[in-house]
């Protein structure tokens, strides 16, 4: 497996360091944590900042970014995994049936 496959859980070192900053107390933690999260989508989905924030705004993005955040618990592997699987397989598909909807 190559080191970005979205089958191989593991993830790189500057993951596991974005797992470890003060993202609730820090806005530049935060802003790394989503700069991340923005990243991931792009290398491994093949989704650019673009396409993500035509399903959310921004402002929608970080605020549901948050929200995953608030919700990680050391019982999941590591914070950036869940974040990223949270945005992927919640949040994202739910932007776009609401997309969907209002057209």
């Amino acid at each position: 497996m190559t080191p970005h496959s979205s089958d191989d859980p593991s993830w790189p070192g500057e993951a596991l360091a974005i797992d470890k900053l003060e993202w609730g107390s820090r806005p530049e933690d935060f802003d790394r944590l989503c700069a991340f999260i923005i990243r991931v989508f792009a290398e491994r989905d093949g989704v650019s900042r673009d396409r993500l924030f035509s399903a959310l705004s921004e402002e929608e993005f970080r605020k549901h970014v948050r929200r995953s955040a608030e919700r990680y618990t050391d019982k999941f592997r590591s914070l950036t995994m869940f974040v990223y699987l949270r945005m992927k397989l919640l949040i994202l598909p739910e932007a776009g049936s609401r997309k969907k909807k209002t057209k």
